[in-house]
Formats: structure tokens, C-alpha cells, sequence
């Protein structure tokens, strides 16, 4: 694992605001994704070891998708790129009048269209794989005893792409500097970061049961906390608090909570699944 510091991100920002040296800040990037996408197979891997030694469930399924949402943002952003360093230079030497009438070539317009379209997908899916598929096993690791702290918080790629077309694409810089924090504390609890992991393999670890055993007014308690975040982190609430309880117990919360308007269809089968 190449575990990068989060200074990386601000050095990269830079870049990328500079004329002439934004595919310098681009390359920043990449390396960032690239390596975050690499610890999180890794990460995986080595999890999946430890579960496999101790008949555990494996939380996640095969997914090596990855690495090709990566690339293709890496083209589609490329594109992008190349072209609007082509078009800037002939836009700047027009005059007012003559830009009135500038009009791009149609393999262009449908090349920023369609470029732009991918860059919105493969960012929402590689956001996906790098923090729900490690966030749910994370959740998983908490119930067998291998992590005992919540360290890494849900993400919803569809909600960092809208996030980063309000903010400008403020919101990227911050995600990328919190998800090189996140991961590099979460790699050194649950031993990945260095051979620490293998312990696991022979530790009969059990499941904590004050993580199970909840409060008495649980609903009332989990509505009184949902009150007091926001939504990016609604779900990770929930699905942290309704897991830890008792089968009979969190069914029924889940489904006061679905009948309430409280969660979606969705994310209730989603839950559920870990019950």
C-alpha cells in the first residue's frame, strides 16, 4: 500500500488553476485516484484473507471494476482538456463582434457533450468503489471485532458529482484530501497497512455484544440524532445504528423508518441485507 499525504491534494489544486500547467495538476490527480483505487484492492484482498481463515461473510462481491471507470475518466477528462486548450487560443484573438458569430465545429460540441457525460458516470462509480465498497466492509469488520471505530463515512458518488458541480469543483479537492485521511487511519486499525492483519486469521475475534445490544428507545434516539446531521451522512447513521441491533429489533425500526418516508425503497433492501 502507498499511503499518500493529504498535501498532495493542495499541491495538485494549484496546479490545476495555472495556466499552462493544468495537465500538470491533472497528473496530480490521477496519481491520487489511481492510488486510492490501488489500496482499496489491496485493502480488500487482505480483508478477504482474514474472513476466508475464520468462515466469515464476505460483505463484498467480486468487483475489478475499478481501474476501468478510472480510465475511462482518465480519457474523458483528457479530451476535454485538449480540446478547450485548442479552442481558448482562437476564442481570445476574436472580437467582440467576430465571437458573436463563433461557432465550434459539430465533432467538437458532441465531443464536449458526450466527454462530459462519461466524466460524470465513471466519477460516480469509481467514487462508489472507493468509498461504499470499503465503508461496507468497514461496517463488516466492526461486527466481527477486527476495527472498533467508524472511521470512514458513507459517500454517495451521484451526491460528490453534484456537490462538485455546486461548488465549482471545490468539493473534489476536499473529498480527495478527506478520503486520503480517512483511508490511511482506517488501513493502520485493522492491520493492512502492515502485516497487523494476520493476527486476525488466528484470533477467534467475536462479535462485541455492546455492539448489538441497543438502548431500549432506540427509534426515538436515532430520530433525535438524524435531526442534527445532514444528509450525506443520514444513511451512514442508520445503517451503522439499525445493523448493531437485533434481527426481530431492527426489522421493525427499518420498516417504521421506510413507512415514515424516512429512507427509500432502496436503501432499505440495502440494510436489510446486513441484518
Amino acid at each position: 500500500m502507498l499511503l499518500l499525504r493529504p498535501i498532495l491534494v493542495f499541491v495538485g489544486m494549484v496546479f490545476s488553476y495555472i495556466p499552462y500547467l493544468q495537465f500538470v495538476g491533472l497528473a496530480i490527480v490521477m496519481f491520487i485516484y489511481h492510488t486510492l483505487i490501488k489500496n482499496r484492492n489491496e485493502h480488500i484482498q487482505r480483508m478477504e484473507t482474514v474472513y476466508k481463515a475464520n468462515n466469515w461473510e464476505f460483505p463484498l462481491k467480486k468487483d475489478n471494476s475499478g481501474f476501468l471507470w478510472f480510465i475511462i475518466y482518465i480519457i474523458s477528462m483528457g479530451t476535454i482538456m485538449v480540446l478547450s486548450n485548442m479552442i481558448m487560443p482562437q476564442v481570445l484573438e476574436l472580437s467582440a463582434q467576430e465571437i458573436e458569430n463563433f461557432v465550434l465545429p459539430q465533432w467538437q460540441v458532441y465531443t464536449f457533450i458526450g466527454c462530459g457525460f462519461m466524466v460524470m458516470v465513471s466519477y460516480v462509480l469509481m467514487i462508489n468503489r472507493i468509498v461504499k465498497d470499503q465503508w461496507m466492509l468497514q461496517e463488516s469488520e466492526i461486527r466481527y471485532g477486527i476495527v472498533k471505530d467508524r472511521i470512514i463515512n458513507y459517500r454517495d458518488g451521484t451526491f460528490a458529482i453534484i456537490l462538485r458541480i455546486v461548488t465549482f469543483n471545490f468539493y473534489e479537492w476536499y473529498l480527495l484530501y478527506v478520503l486520503l485521511r480517512e483511508t490511511a487511519y482506517h488501513y493502520f486499525e485493522d492491520g493492512t497497512a502492515s502485516d497487523k492483519y494476520t493476527q486476525a486469521i488466528k484470533s477467534n475475534q467475536t462479535i462485541d455484544p455492546q455492539i448489538i445490544d441497543p438502548p431500549e428507545d432506540s427509534y426515538d434516539l436515532l430520530l433525535k440524532e438524524l435531526s442534527t446531521i445532514g444528509d450525506e451522512e443520514r444513511f451512514s447513521i442508520i445503517f451503522r445504528k439499525v445493523t448493531a441491533m437485533e434481527k426481530e429489533k431492527a426489522l421493525l425500526i427499518l420498516n417504521r423508518l421506510l413507512q415514515e418516508n424516512k429512507i427509500t425503497q432502496k436503501e432499505y433492501s440495502r440494510i436489510e441485507e446486513f441484518i
